[in-house]
């Protein structure tokens, strides 16, 4: 199987930067690391695209973790794509 390919929403890439600015503010450098673990659990979806848990009772919207955050994404199998939908913190209620 090869490997799908990755769109991020606008949103999804809003929270990212939320996520990094927030962390930063106290350690930049845990907020670089922490922003690279999201992004190389998003990276493994390509190889791996039904790694989270699936979402609703579509099997195409699905949800993986990284710590405390929540990565929602879609799974598009006829163009082999993986969309990344938004991050939430785990604490968050879901929309």
């Amino acid at each position: 199987m090869k490997d799908f390919s990755l769109a991020y929403s606008d949103e999804a890439l809003s929270n990212l930067q939320d996520i990094v600015l927030f962390i930063g503010a106290d350690n930049i450098q845990k907020a670089i690391e922490y922003r690279q673990g999201i992004e190389k659990t998003i990276s493994n979806l390509k190889k791996f695209p039904y790694l989270g848990k699936q979402v609703g009772k579509s099997k195409s919207e699905r949800v993986c973790f990284y710590w405390n955050h929540k990565i929602y994404y879609s799974v598009k199998e006829r163009s082999s794509k993986i969309e990344i939908i938004y991050i939430s913190h785990g604490a968050m209620k879901e929309r």
